[in-house]
């Protein structure tokens, strides 16, 4: 759908479509589509979605205790088991600050970089979308036989390298096919990291409490994601080519997050998982 909606909006130029930054000749002419038409096409696809999801049939292997009690209660649950476990605190919040930047940096970054930086409209912007959603798919694929004779710290460790070292790319190329090059990378690294991640904390923390201190962390992402989207839709970002330093305030807050996990790596690698 991201590729196709630049399509949508502007039709094709000569029977020529843009694909992946490239150039691909048609048969035939497309239309552009009214914005009421591509949302009524999208809505469509999430009905039929909703459809197929409801129909999945699914039986529960054993019954489960509701929790009843207050959000609050829920959430004081997972931070006093933080608390008593300091490492697990230091990996879960350090280990998510890669997908709490990207995600504010595909939604908001990304388009003001496109536009305002390589000065490139929304074929390049969608492809861009295209790339990632690759590379997250071969790293769902792959990154746990990658990473298979290696401590998932040590996975997510490189994953960060990679996220950070992509940015320093972004900020010093105009490059277009660098820029698709540098989605790739992070779309692997993002989902390599969230599986590492996952995979990590369900073998030390107990199923009972995974929840509540997943909320922990959710809640942090949030307000560190607020606080990003307020810097970066200040007007400073908007002008020229100044969007290019919010990806050095990413590169400075996922090098703050990366130095608790190298320091901290021995322990976290040699500390013992739940039963």
């Amino acid at each position: 759908m991201q590729e196709a909606l630049p399509v949508l909006l502007t039709g094709t130029s000569g029977n020529n479509l843009n694909i992946l930054g490239l150039e691909i000749p048609m048969p035939f002419e497309i239309e552009k589509w009214q914005i009421h038409e591509i949302f009524l096409m999208d809505s469509i696809t999430y009905a039929l979605a909703f459809i197929i999801i409801f129909f999945i049939k699914y039986k529960p292997l054993e019954n489960k205790i509701v929790d009843v009690g207050s959000v609050f209660d829920r959430l004081s649950q997972g931070i006093n088991f933080l608390k008593s476990n300091y490492l697990l605190f230091i990996f879960g919040l350090c280990s998510y600050m890669i997908f709490t930047f990207l995600i504010v940096e595909m939604f908001i970054l990304v388009p003001n970089y496109v536009s305002n930086y390589l000065l490139e409209g929304g074929n390049v912007f969608a492809s861009s979308e295209v790339y990632y959603s690759i590379g997250a798919v071969i790293s769902g694929i792959s990154i746990r036989k990658l990473f298979d004779k290696k401590n998932p710290v040590f996975g997510v460790i490189v994953m960060m390298i990679a996220t950070i070292l992509s940015c320093f790319i972004l900020i010093f190329t105009k490059n277009v096919f660098a820029f698709y090059f540098v989605s790739f990378i992070i779309g692997i690294s993002n989902a390599g990291t969230r599986i590492l991640r996952i995979t990590y904390l369900f073998s030390h923390i107990p199923n009972h409490i995974i929840g509540r201190v997943g909320s922990v962390f959710n809640c942090m992402s949030v307000i560190i994601r607020t606080v990003l989207i307020s810097i970066f839709t200040m007007k400073f970002f908007s002008q020229g080519d100044t969007i290019k330093w919010g990806y050095l305030i990413g590169i400075i807050l996922l090098t703050i997050a990366l130095i608790p996990l190298i320091r901290n790596y021995k322990k976290l690698v040699n500390l013992k998982a739940t039963s």
